[in-house]
């Protein structure tokens, strides 16, 4: 059942459902540009800001020590324009989304946690 559909239990007409679903697409889209642009303005990578869940320490434990050390000076560099409520001049920002240092490893993690768990019957 897809998510248009989902709503009838709700009593909505179509039309209303409509309007719902397309209000929900353009929030979402919205929401992702003004993350990027935020992160763009701190100068952060989208990787910088994930939630440290144990499969995301195990990958950032497997960084290398350049990757470690950028990593942080970006997070503190972000700290310190938000304290002094300023941003990244234009010429120095970057696309967030372009390096995604984290995303294999993380993925890596969470795959051998998956087999520990399959192994270990959890």
């Amino acid at each position: 059942m897809g998510f248009l559909a989902s709503l009838r239990r709700f009593g909505l007409r179509y039309r209303e459902r409509v309007k719902r679903v397309w209000f929900y697409k353009n929030w979402r889209a919205s929401s992702l540009k003004k993350r990027e642009a935020r992160l763009k303005y701190y100068g952060l990578n989208a990787d910088d800001i994930r939630i440290e869940y144990p499969h995301v320490q195990v990958a950032l434990e497997r960084l290398s020590p350049e990757e470690k050390l950028a990593r942080e000076r970006r997070i503190l560099r972000a700290f310190d324009l938000s304290a002094k409520k300023k941003g990244m001049p234009e010429d120095q920002q970057f696309d967030p989304y372009a390096n995604r240092y984290l995303q294999d490893l993380v993925k890596d993690a969470k795959e051998e946690q998956n087999i520990r768990k399959a192994i270990n019957h959890y």
